[in-house]
């Protein structure tokens, strides 16, 4: 009969210790979780209000805007720059 008893004991504390593992397993998923979903949360505020200043999601340059083409902001309109073969120098 002790021996049975010492048998059904060590079932219980191996029972008890798998729980044990599970349920810290079980918590530090909840806090992995926890973390990712706050990062996502600073992701995604950091990537509307990079969006919302008109930045590029991996640089500090203002996108340029439809309008605005090169550092100086300006078209260039005038004549043609190439010289015809003809023309005089």
């Amino acid at each position: 009969m002790p021996d049975e008893r010492r048998y059904y004991e060590s079932i219980r504390r191996r029972t008890n210790r798998a729980q044990e593992r599970l349920a810290a397993t079980l918590k530090q998923s909840r806090i992995a979780t926890a973390r990712d979903k706050r990062s996502n949360q600073r992701r995604a505020a950091r990537d509307s209000s990079e969006t919302r200043l008109g930045r590029d999601r991996h640089g500090s340059r203002p996108n340029e805007r439809p309008g605005e083409l090169g550092e100086d902001r300006r078209m260039d309109a005038g004549p043609n720059r190439i010289q015809a073969p003809d023309a005089e120098r």
